[in-house]
């Protein structure tokens, strides 16, 4: 046992000292800038069951798709974005959050707004609910902080809810509300 140790001491010591500790610091920051971890989707998620027991989810998902579909801001060409923003709970990808929205850079509107989450509740249940500003009994109102069209940085909040009417409700007639939010950078792409 104490080999082993000394062994993985060892190697540990060898890998420090051949990259230098700087230079493994930024290569660890741009692993964790690759996996979207630095750049958290964070929501706060709450309903009730059809037994009237608090469903709720608090937390933040931090991994990000390999593939450029997992952020990114279209332009129009116009001053007209769709935003699209997704994060996983983990890198198997089980539960994700995401926001999409187009967002007028000259105006500072948003339209078409949607929010999702998916998470396993206390019971281990699979939540899914989802809002879409198109919907009757959906609300749901983003809130651009900054949008910069030229690096892509952008700092957003949403907050979304249904009311019992709506018809997707994760629990038949229970309003459900949730808030998301979101500091970062995220691709851009032109038409």
């Amino acid at each position: 046992m104490k080999l082993r140790s000394l062994l993985s001491l060892v190697i540990a010591l060898a890998i420090l000292s051949s990259c230098g500790v700087g230079d493994l610091e930024d290569r660890l920051d741009k692993v964790e800038h690759a996996l979207g971890t630095d750049e958290p989707l964070n929501f706060d998620f709450k309903t009730t069951n059809d037994d009237n027991q608090e469903v709720a989810k608090k937390t933040s998902y931090s991994f990000k798709s390999i593939s450029y579909y997992s952020n990114y801001a279209w332009d129009y060409g116009d001053g007209l974005y769709y935003i699209y923003i997704n994060r996983y709970s983990d890198i198997f990808g089980e539960d994700d959050a995401s926001i999409e929205f187009y967002y007028n850079v000259n105006t500072g509107e948003t339209s078409d707004e949607w929010a999702e989450v998916e998470f396993r509740s206390q019971t281990g249940q699979n939540i899914n609910p989802y809002f879409y500003s198109g919907y009757d009994g959906h609300t749901v109102i983003v809130d651009v902080k900054s949008f910069n069209p030229e690096t892509g940085a952008i700092n957003v909040e949403v907050n979304a809810a249904t009311d019992e009417t709506a018809g997707v409700n994760e629990f038949e007639g229970k309003p459900m509300t949730c808030t998301f939010s979101f500091k970062g950078k995220i691709e851009k792409f032109a038409e």
